[in-house]
């Protein structure tokens, strides 16, 4: 075991640190003192010193144990024997992605909208129904948001074969590390447009305008949002949609006030 005499003064927290902020400081000082990316001569210590606090904080037992009895509570612990927290460590340099895990190829959602509307005091207080017109970006017609044009599909993408992302491999101290990046060819969808709709150009998107109708519900508050799933807009080439948030905001009455629900 290392030298460490603080584990918390070691991650940088404080005592009563909850599991997220150790496992987040560890996540920063390993990026920092791992070998493989410090070339100082007193990187490995220091990165043992690290990875030795992160087992015995990360671990209620073995946390309960060192917060009564110090580090002889934990000491000829078999499992804090050299580079622990395989997991942690790989999760800090490559964000998690491991093995199958990825995007698969997964369209890109569309993005959120935000609508204002403005009511009366009455409307508030007993509800009302209004129709709202706003610009949005929706499916393509033509191509029906394939963004391929008519009589044409897309193809697999040749560079990552459908999956949206790219692997390299490098062999470190801890064994064979898996990078994986967003595919640099199709930017992650698994797939590519040779031959683009010629309405959107190989989005899928066009620009329009929608008219819904909203239902503000008795007794809403000035501020407060209506969330409508899918009304945002649509997401490129068959991504699904976003949401539309529509924000209220109601008018002050001449006379009359609102605490609560009452007048």
């Amino acid at each position: 075991m290392a030298t460490t005499t603080d584990y918390y003064a070691t991650l940088g927290v404080d005592r009563g640190a909850t599991d997220g902020e150790i496992k987040k400081a560890f996540r920063k000082l390993a990026q920092q003192w791992h070998p493989d990316v410090n070339s100082d001569p007193a990187a490995h210590a220091r990165f043992t010193e690290i990875n030795e606090a992160y087992q015995v904080l990360s671990d209620p037992e073995r946390r309960q144990r060192y917060d009564v009895y110090g580090k002889v509570g934990v000491e000829g612990d078999p499992n804090l024997a050299g580079f622990g927290g395989f997991a942690d460590i790989f999760d800090a340099f490559f964000g998690g992605a491991a093995g199958g895990a990825g995007r698969r190829g997964r369209p890109s959602a569309g993005s959120d909208l935000r609508y204002d509307l403005r009511i009366t005091f009455t409307e508030a207080v007993l509800g009302t129904e209004k129709e709202i017109e706003f610009p949005v970006l929706g499916r393509c017609g033509t191509c029906e948001g394939s963004g391929a044009k008519q009589g044409t599909e897309a193809i697999t993408c040749p560079e990552c074969k459908g999956r949206g992302e790219v692997r390299s491999i490098r062999q470190t101290m801890l064994g064979q590390m898996v990078n994986v990046t967003t595919c640099p060819r199709c930017h992650g969808d698994g797939k590519m447009i040779e031959r683009p709709c010629e309405t959107c150009r190989g989005d899928g998107r066009t620009e329009g305008k929608r008219v819904l109708r909203v239902s503000v519900p008795a007794g809403i508050d000035e501020g407060h949002q209506i969330r409508l799933s899918n009304e945002g807009e649509v997401g490129p080439r068959g991504g699904p949609a976003g949401s539309l948030y529509v924000a209220v905001h109601v008018a002050p009455h001449p006379t009359l006030k609102r605490d609560g629900t009452e007048l």
